[in-house]
Order: structure tokens, then C-alpha cells, then sequence
């Protein structure tokens, strides 16, 4: 009995030590370049998991900022899938769900992108 101890202790040991020797799997980061090419401001950038019913709190820009019209800005994400809200300074929308993100993209907002109606989105609140 104490050899099948010794031996189920040592099949361990060499399970954690394989283990520690593996590289570690980390989480694939996408880049998206958002230019704003429209007339407008882009006052608010959110991200969020399709799976939440509200946006995330988090603004890409933060409290102060604003995107003006011929900027751009380079968001990290983790490749996945992904709602999209993009607030104009007239209070217009451009939104997208499910947006699959898994490399480098490249997004031209224009006037045309978003409703410019003011209302919020019907999906999330």
C-alpha cells in the first residue's frame, strides 16, 4: 500500500512539473482603429459582451475626451465577439451587434454610419 502512495505521489510531481514547463495560453488581443470621418464628435466609444443588457460603463475615450472629426483611435480588444456604441456629439448612434473582433481592423465612421436621431438604441439601455 505505501508503494502505490509513493508511486500516485510521484506521478503527481511529474504531472506539476510538465505543467509548470508548458507555456502559458494568453488571451489574443485585437486592435481596432476607429477614424471618425464624419462632420461630428464622437463624444462616447463603449464596447460590450452581447450577452449584457446594458453598455459598459467604461468610455474607450474616458470622461474628458472626444474623437474629432479626422482622428482616430486604436482600441484593444480581446478577440471575441462584441457590441459596438459610438455617441455623436448631436446625440446620433452608430451601433453594432455581434461584431466578431479577432485581428486588426480598420472602421471609417461617416454621417451616413449613424442615425443622428438622438434616440437611444432599442437593444440595450
Amino acid at each position: 500500500m505505501k508503494h502505490i502512495f509513493q508511486a500516485i505521489a510521484g506521478m503527481l510531481s511529474i504531472v506539476c512539473l510538465t505543467s509548470l514547463a508548458l507555456p502559458k495560453v494568453h488571451r489574443q488581443d485585437s486592435k481596432v482603429k476607429i477614424v471618425n470621418k464624419s462632420d461630428l464628435n464622437i463624444d462616447h466609444i463603449y464596447f460590450s459582451s452581447p450577452d449584457k443588457n446594458t453598455w459598459d460603463e467604461d468610455d474607450v475615450l474616458g470622461d474628458d475626451e472626444v474623437l474629432l472629426p479626422n482622428e482616430s483611435i486604436v482600441v484593444l480588444v480581446e478577440c471575441g465577439t462584441w457590441d459596438v456604441k459610438l455617441v455623436l456629439e448631436d446625440g446620433g448612434t452608430c451601433l453594432g451587434y455581434d461584431e466578431h473582433i479577432c485581428n486588426n481592423e480598420v472602421w471609417e465612421i461617416t454621417n451616413a454610419d449613424c442615425n443622428g436621431d438622438g434616440k437611444e438604441d432599442d437593444g440595450k439601455k
